[in-house]
C-alpha cells in the first residue's frame, strides 16, 4: 500500500510491536547492499496493545526521539498481523482492467467491514478463462490512519505500509522458493504463523505465546528472578536430555504448547480444499527462535524440515562483508530487513 509517489529519498523501515521498536535502512544497489543504520529499543507497556495504538501521545514522544537522533524523515511501516484480514477470493466475469473495481464492490462479502472503512491490496495467484483467483490483504482504515497520523506528528513522512508478515517473508523465504512454507515468528509477547505458497502469503494467525512466557516459566520453576531466567534461557539445549531437568521442564511446557498450535495449522492446511496441500518447510524467525535445539525439537515432532531462518538470505552483500547486526539479533529484525528491501526499490535503487 503506497501513499506517496516519492522517489530517491532515504527511506527507513520501521517495525513497531507491543513492547519494542526496530528501524533499519539498507543502502547501495541491487548488486551490492550494505546496512546503513539500524536501532532498536523498548516501548512502554500499554502504549501498544495487540497492534493497536492506545497512547498516541506517548508513542509520538518515543518516535520523535528516534527520528530526531537518527535523522529519519521518511518511513516504511510494517503493520501488525492481528489487525489484518487475509482472504482468498475468486472474481469472475470481468476483464483484468476491471479487477480492482470488481473487488472493491465485492469485498464486503468476505471482510466484516465496509469497503469505505478498509485499505486493501491483492495478488493474482491464478488466471482462468473467465476468472481470477486472488489473495487479498486488508486492514481497517482507522488502524492504519492511527499509525500514519502518529508518524506524521512525530516528524517523519510515511511513504508505504505493508503487513509485517509479508515483510518478514521477503527476508527469510529464499527467492524462487517454490515449496509451501510456514514461517514461525516467535517474539517477546506473541508468536505469528504465516504460510506461503510460491512466495505468496495465504494464511496468517497469531497467538499469545510470547517468549516472555519462557522467562516466567523458568523464573517460577527455579525460584529465580526474570533477569537470571533470561540468562539461562539461551544457554540450554532443549534437544539434549542431559540439560538440567528443572530448566528443561520449564521450557518444554511452553514449547510444547507452541508446537500444538503449529500442529493445528499443519492439519488444517493439509486437509483444506479438494487436494492436500502439505507444508514442506518451516522457517523459524523472531528473537526467541534462538533457543538451542528448537529446530530439532520441531523437526522430530512434525517430520518435515525445520530450520532457523537467515534474514539476510535475499540481501546481496559484497564478498566478505559482515553486517553490524549479529546473526542471532538479526532474527528480531526480519520484518525490518524485508521492509528495508522493499524501501530500496521505492528509492529507485539501480
Amino acid at each position: 500500500m503506497e501513499f506517496f509517489g516519492l522517489t530517491k529519498i532515504p527511506i527507513y523501515a520501521l517495525d513497531l510491536s507491543d513492547q519494542s521498536f526496530k528501524f533499519l535502512r539498507l543502502i547501495g544497489s541491487k548488486k551490492e547492499v550494505f546496512v546503513g543504520s539500524f536501532g532498536e529499543g523498548a516501548i512502554d507497556k500499554g502504549v501498544l496493545e495487540s497492534g493497536e495504538i492506545k497512547d498516541k501521545n506517548r508513542l509520538s514522544v518515543i518516535l520523535k526521539d528516534i527520528f530526531s537522533k537518527n535523522q529519519i524523515k521518511f518511513v516504511a511501516l510494517s503493520l501488525p498481523e492481528e489487525k489484518g484480514f487475509l482472504r482468498e477470493i475468486r472474481i469472475s466475469g470481468v476483464d483484468e482492467s476491471e479487477l480492482f473495481s470488481a473487488l472493491e464492490f465485492q469485498i464486503e462479502e468476505h471482510i466484516p467491514l465496509k469497503a469505505k472503512d478498509i485499505y486493501f491490496d491483492h495478488v493474482v495467484i491464478e488466471k482462468g478463462a473467465d476468472y481470477f483467483d486472488l489473495v487479498v490483504n486488508a486492514f481497517p482504515k482507522d488502524v492504519i490512519d492511527s499509525y500514519l497520523d502518529t508518524i506524521n506528528s512525530s516528524g517523519a513522512l510515511p511513504v508505504l505500509v505493508e503487513s509485517e508478515l509479508e515483510s518478514a517473508a521477503r527476508a527469510v523465504v529464499p527467492k524462487g522458493f517454490a515449496k509451501s512454507a510456514m514461517v514461525v515468528d516467535w517474539g517477546k509477547t506473541r508468536v505469528s504463523f504465516s504460510i506461503f505458497e510460491k512466495e505468496v502469503l495465504k494464511f496468517a494467525s497469531t497467538v499469545l505465546i510470547g517468549g516472555e512466557r519462557l522467562d516466567y516459566s523458568i523464573s517460577k520453576n527455579l525460584g529465580i528472578g526474570i533477569n537470571e531466567a533470561l540468562k539461562i534461557k539461551f544457554k540450554m539445549d532443549i534437544s539434549d536430555s542431559k540439560s538440567p531437568p528443572g530448566v528443561l521442564n520449564a521450557v518444554i511446557s511452553v514449547v510444547s504448547e507452541l508446537a500444538l498450535e503449529i500442529r493445528k495449522i499443519l492439519d488444517y492446511w493439509g486437509e483444506r480444499g479438494e487436494t492436500k496441500n502439505n507444508i514442506e518447510q518451516i522457517f523459524l524467525s523472531g528473537g526467541d527462535s534462538n533457543l538451542f535445539g528448537f529446530p530439532e525439537y520441531l523437526e522430530r515432532e512434525f517430520g518435515i524440515p525445520v530450520s532457523l531462518a537467515n534474514p539476510w538470505i535475499n540481501v546481496n552483500f559484497p564478498p566478505k562483508y559482515l553486517p553490524a547486526i549479529k546473526f542471532k539479533d538479526s532474527l528480531r529484525f526480519s520484518s525490518a530487513i524485508g521492509l528495508g528491501l522493499k524501501a530500496m526499490n521505492k528509492e529507485k535503487v539501480i
